[in-house]
């Protein structure tokens, strides 16, 4: 997001990307890395899965990606493979 003007960054691709990045086995993450340095990442195939329910047509993806940190990556792989059991 742009501190500046508060614009979300789009993504405007080719249809068949977005076919392709839909039938993948694993996620497909988008990662940007705004002017000021802080990366923020996301699950573009969920984003697509989600917005493209009920047959609509997706033509964009209006970033809507959270901070690339430990916790962030932490979140993602508790929600991947479940929460770390201690052994």
């Amino acid at each position: 997001m742009n501190s500046e003007t508060g614009a979300t960054p789009v993504l405007r691709y080719r249809p068949r990307w977005a076919d392709y990045w839909q039938q993948q086995a694993y996620a497909v993450m988008l990662v940007i890395r705004t002017s000021d340095g802080e990366i923020r990442w996301m699950d573009v195939s969920a984003y697509l899965k989600r917005e493209s329910a009920g047959g609509k047509m997706v033509r964009q993806v209006v970033f809507e990606g959270e901070r690339f940190d430990v916790m962030s990556v932490r979140r993602w792989r508790e929600s991947v493979l479940g929460p770390k059991s201690s052994q």
